[in-house]
């Protein structure tokens, strides 16, 4: 089978991961360049066929979970499932015990649900200063007394690369029009598994917790 070129080297050799039915059944495969190693997903459509995708997906999901309609302690419920169900996925491919890492991990339920089931979830370290923000984004959290790190923000890219790569592949990411101030903010560390530490600039430390309350409201 052919497959379009590798988003980050361009090579056209893969090997595939896995194939499966991705969200509403639409078969998706998970394959590896074998120039670089880049792990990355296609899926068999163009952009007209990807956007009318995700509009029914929108309105199949909003019929199914009712998002519009769920606040509070149950839409943690609902998240609570879906990350066990994601678990038990995770299962037919990974044994208990062996180390996760959720990239994009939004609110932590899928973590908090590998450790449960008894995988290794790894911690994150992130550098307060290295994190972009834009200067009226910083202003205006102060002036509302919100914490950038909670406030949803959409068209940002978390890419999770070996530490000896880091270099490269931002230099790849530098060259984009649209990525110039792309950066390092962090590592995987071993040293607090399953949690998110966050030096800030003063020398210090804290924790980055789960949102207490509900996430201000995004179009997504």
């Amino acid at each position: 089978m052919a497959h379009p070129p590798c988003p980050l080297c361009g090579a056209v050799e893969h090997t595939v991961v896995a194939e499966r039915a991705g969200g509403l059944r639409v078969p998706v495969t998970n394959v590896i360049c074998q120039a670089c190693g880049f792990l990355h997903r296609q899926e068999p459509w163009g952009a007209e066929e990807a956007a009318e995708f995700y509009r029914k997906a929108s309105r199949e999901y909003d019929r199914i979970y009712g998002y519009d309609r769920l606040h509070g302690e149950y839409v943690q419920k609902v998240q609570a499932a879906q990350a066990r169900r994601r678990v038990r996925w995770l299962a037919e491919w990974a044994p208990a015990g062996a180390r996760v890492l959720d990239v994009g991990c939004g609110n932590g339920a899928f973590v908090a649900a590998a450790r449960e089931a008894g995988y290794a979830a790894e911690g994150m370290e992130l550098d307060e200063a290295a994190i972009p923000v834009a200067p009226p984004v910083a202003a205006a959290c102060e002036l509302l007394g919100l914490d950038p790190l909670y406030v949803a923000n959409e068209g940002r890219l978390a890419a999770m690369v070996p530490a000896e790569s880091a270099d490269v592949f931002l230099r790849i990411l530098r060259a984009h029009p649209a990525a110039g101030e792309a950066a390092i903010i962090g590592r995987v560390t071993h040293t607090h598994p399953g949690l998110v530490e966050l030096r800030n600039r003063f020398g210090g430390s804290r924790i980055v917790d789960l949102l207490s309350g509900e996430q201000m409201p995004r179009i997504c």
